[in-house]
């Protein structure tokens, strides 16, 4: 019994004395979230550490005759096992009595098998694939899964292989949306761009919040969110790249245009839902990235221009997060106040440690920023709390 339906029997006795509930809907409540007892819970625990064991024995069986096991066996042991747990997730979805958490697993599980199978076909039959194919490849198998099994895990996969698809084909110098990534500084572009998509990623979500695809949304919110935060805070140190070459043809613009177009379309969406409050973060995140990335194309000379860029994104950066707070407040998200929060503090230690980390003998350095540590927890947990209660009474002061 997970907590919960356990915190919901503790509370049941004082909502039908406050009047809140009645005796009857109070014991249908216990009737839908019954309470295990001890015997059941150690039952259970026991059956999931006997299939932990026979899971490993097989798995080390497996790998001890590997090289005796005919490839026909592998490849179809792979297959069988792939589209076992993606039909053990989709029954355990739609089941009379579904199990969700289940499902989610096995489905996930069943994404991750899909490129496994495809890296051990690779493998036996001595496939030269490109990494950037053969990231497509997975991407195309397992796209239609989140929308056929209405799976917010799944999608996790799928917005996970578009990224690394994408970053594998801007890195590859046979790919046609090479980035010229081979020389110093050269990472500049492809990870301003992931930064770009996973904002587009983001948008996307938010317009299908609230709509019938609403199960997939949070599939592409929060990869998107983490990914833009993430290749935006790696931006910040660019300052070490003095140096960076231009991409000479036009062929570059293409996937900034085309994440561009879908960023627009995103806000127009969010534009003509009525009743819906204009979220700024998404929006300046969008415009700030776009102008990040479309500067890293043509490449510059000297660390003047790395040391402004890298200014500019870390001012960015802090603009970024408080005004994921403010969204969060004002929307009631409280994964974006927290996430807001913890950009800000990240980015302030990490400029701390720029600036510091060579002035002080390693004692004192250390002592001191463990000082400063706790105190920059300490503060962002009180706004934190802070927040979160004007969340709750819809924003107000």
């Amino acid at each position: 019994m997970n907590a919960f339906g356990r915190k919901l029997h503790r509370e049941l006795p004082r909502w039908v004395a406050q009047g809140w509930l009645a005796e009857g809907q109070a014991e249908h409540l216990r009737k839908a979230y019954p309470l295990d007892d001890g015997q059941a819970r150690f039952f259970r625990l026991g059956l999931w550490v006997a299939a932990a064991l026979v899971f490993a024995g097989i798995a080390l069986l497996i790998s001890a005759n590997w090289q005796d096991i005919p490839d026909a066996v592998k490849i179809g042991g792979a297959v069988l096992l792939t589209a076992g747990m993606l039909g053990g997730g989709y029954r355990a979805r739609f089941a009379a009595r579904p199990r969700l958490v289940l499902g989610e697993v096995l489905l996930v599980l069943g994404c991750l098998f899909v490129l496994a199978t495809l890296a051990l076909i690779s493998q036996t039959f001595h496939l030269t694939w490109r990494t950037d194919r053969q990231l497509l490849l997975w991407l195309v198998l397992i796209a239609p899964v989140p929308w056929v099994a209405r799976s917010a895990g799944a999608q996790w996969a799928v917005t996970a292989a578009l990224l690394a698809t994408l970053v594998a084909a801007w890195n590859e110098p046979l790919s046609w949306l090479w980035l010229e990534t081979g020389v110093r500084g050269g990472w500049i572009r492809p990870v301003a761009l992931a930064a770009l998509t996973g904002v587009a990623l983001w948008q996307a979500g938010l317009c299908l919040e609230r709509t019938r695809w609403n199960h997939v949304a949070g599939g592409l919110k929060w990869p998107g969110l983490l990914a833009a935060a993430g290749c935006w805070f790696a931006l910040s140190f660019t300052r070490e790249a003095t140096v960076l070459r231009g991409v000479g043809e036009l062929r570059a613009l293409v996937p900034l245009l085309a994440v561009a177009v879908t960023l627009a379309a995103g806000w127009a969406a969010d534009w003509r839902r009525p009743g819906r409050r204009l979220q700024y973060a998404p929006t300046v995140a969008g415009v700030f990235l776009l102008i990040l990335a479309g500067a890293a194309l043509p490449g510059w000379e000297g660390g003047t221009t790395s040391w402004w860029y890298a200014a500019t994104t870390c001012a960015g950066l802090f603009v970024f997060g408080g005004l994921l707070v403010r969204d969060g407040v004002f929307t009631g998200r409280e994964g974006w106040i927290n996430l807001g929060l913890g950009l800000i503090f990240v980015n302030l230690f990490a400029r701390y440690w720029d600036l510091f980390g060579g002035m002080l003998e390693s004692g004192i350095f250390y002592l001191v920023t463990g000082l400063v540590l706790a105190a920059g927890i300490l503060v962002m947990e009180r706004q934190r709390r802070r927040y979160r209660q004007r969340m709750q009474t819809g924003g107000a002061a």
